[in-house]
């Protein structure tokens, strides 16, 4: 899942994003290993930082962004980790979850 930089035993060597925000472009990685943990930065418009213990920091998955250029929205491919696929599927079970169970008692 996600996770918040300053957190407590996060790895130093990701705590500052600034670097990879400045001088990475769309769909760079950069990772740690400790352990079972695998702790994630993927460069998409943001810095999206994820830790994962299923996944490995190699493995990739392709999507798709809508992107403007020159004035023309387009479709291009874009490389993510596995991790941030997973995370945007089961989070989109989540929400239709719980958008169930407000209109209905449980």
């Amino acid at each position: 899942g996600t996770v918040r930089s300053n957190r407590i035993g996060f790895p130093a060597t990701l705590k500052n994003p600034k670097p990879l925000e400045r001088h990475g472009v769309r769909g760079d990685i950069r990772y740690v290993r400790d352990g079972d943990v695998v702790y994630v930065q993927w460069l998409d418009k943001r810095v999206v930082t994820l830790l994962s213990t299923k996944h490995s920091a190699t493995q990739r998955s392709d999507g798709e962004r809508t992107v403007r250029v020159d004035g023309e929205w387009t479709r291009q491919p874009i490389r993510r980790p596995a991790a941030v696929a997973s995370y945007s599927q089961l989070m989109g079970d989540v929400h239709s979850f719980d958008q169930l169970t407000a209109t209905h008692r449980l």
